[in-house]
């Protein structure tokens, strides 16, 4: 069936991106390390020609490839927990799967989060608009087994266009997510796509 295998095929995607994983501070990055107070410099532009994006982020925090190879990560200082906030980029390819809606998609991500990530909770799910399109944000907690004394939140803001999904993720400890969640919006607020909508 066309959508047990657009499930299991997002849900593989998804495993692949991550889905949010907050970074060690003593992570390599291309940048020097920021200070814990927001910034009054000018964001900082990161275009992603081949994804067909622009976004800006604070000049304070740093960029650098996503580890798994696909997108962009934007890290905010490190916290005495030794774990950094962050926002991921990420464009997810659906052209080998059956088309979905963004409600459809929404519920194959919800359930792939409960099934992978351990006392995984869904907290909220929303809509809002991300690159003049509408767009669904989920918000969660889980523990990742990697980091599994430190509870994380991860707010994910997805868009579908043209057979693809773009993905932000602000993944934060419990502790910290309302530190940078203003940021984490900014960042969402400025997310464009460099060619005319159809």
């Amino acid at each position: 069936m066309d959508t047990k295998k657009t499930i299991a095929g997002v849900a593989v995607a998804l495993a692949l991106i991550g889905a949010g994983c907050s970074t060690p501070a003593g992570a390599p990055s291309d940048g020097d390390g920021g200070s814990a107070t927001t910034s009054d410099a000018a964001p900082m532009k990161y275009k992603d020609f081949a994804a067909g994006i622009t976004l800006y982020y604070p000049a304070d925090w740093k960029q650098e490839k996503n580890p798994n190879g696909n997108g962009v990560v934007f890290l905010a200082k490190a916290g005495a927990d030794g774990l950094q906030s962050n926002v991921g980029f990420t464009k997810q390819d659906l052209s080998a799967f059956p088309p979905v809606t963004l409600d459809q998609y929404t519920g194959i991500i919800k359930d792939d989060t409960m099934k992978r990530l351990k006392n995984a909770n869904i907290l909220t799910t929303d809509k809002t608009m991300l690159g003049g399109m509408e767009a669904g944000v989920m918000t969660y907690t889980a523990e990742y087994p990697e980091k599994s004394d430190k509870p994380m939140k991860i707010r994910n803001t997805y868009v579908l266009k043209d057979k693809n999904a773009y993905i932000l993720t602000y993944t934060a400890t419990e502790d910290t997510f309302d530190m940078y969640l203003e940021d984490a919006k900014a960042i969402e607020a400025s997310f464009e796509f460099n060619e005319p909508i159809n």
